[in-house]
């Protein structure tokens, strides 16, 4: 008897550990932001990884769905936002979703498979950050105009336009990045200029482009 109720202990704790083992599934996760217009590899990104659960009421209806981040990673000069190793929670209940740092929705369906080693692309429309100074600022004499056209290579059709007019409401613009066709027209006491430029802006950068009058 005694002998039985030793096996049985043992029995009941070996199935505690056994459970306490299977509990979590070591994951890895790395992420590549790849901007479409420049084809390159974009650096300093933040990436967040969430954990997000989804409960199912005992009274039915739809599943509370709650989450926050747990990891947050910068890319390097390669794109790559490396999280390393964490514990996922195998419950089904348990997800996991890599993101860029603007929010997200949970109702997303999970890109981290747990218990492998994920590597998760993004490709992004990137933004560089300029500030654009008119030299000399306005305002100028009756009838003069000043104004300035940056048209992206890849978006032809959506070019971005500042005049003497409304240049005070743009401290900072985003505007793509990769070459920015440049178109300058002046109209000083009478006289037409036409200037045209190219300028190449990298991901996530400040400039400064000025307009000379």
């Amino acid at each position: 008897m005694i002998f039985f109720k030793f096996l049985f202990a043992v029995l009941v704790l070996s199935g505690i550990f056994s459970c306490k083992k299977t509990k979590y599934e070591t994951t890895t996760v790395k992420a590549l932001v790849f901007d479409e217009n420049t084809q390159q590899y974009i650096s300093n990104v933040k990436i967040l990884l969430y954990e997000v659960q989804q409960a199912t009421s005992l009274f039915g209806g739809h599943p509370t769905i709650k989450g926050g981040v747990i990891k947050e990673a910068n890319t390097d000069a390669n794109g790559q936002a490396d999280f390393g190793e964490f514990e996922a929670k195998k419950s089904s209940d348990y997800y996991y979703v890599v993101s860029e740092d603007h929010g997200i929705n949970y109702t997303v369906p999970a890109n981290v498979k747990k218990g492998e080693s994920n590597t998760i692309p993004f490709t992004v429309h990137a933004y560089a950050y300029i500030t654009i100074k008119f030299i000399q600022p306005p305002p100028y004499n009756t009838g003069d105009s000043l104004s300035v056209s940056f048209t992206n290579y890849k978006f032809p059709w959506n070019p971005f336009k500042i005049t003497n007019s409304n240049y005070s409401q743009f401290s900072i613009v985003n505007l793509y990045v990769g070459h920015e066709y440049i178109n300058i027209d002046k109209y000083k006491s009478g006289i037409y200029t036409n200037i045209k430029d190219t300028v190449f802006y990298s991901a996530s950068s400040i400039y400064e482009y000025h307009v000379y009058w």
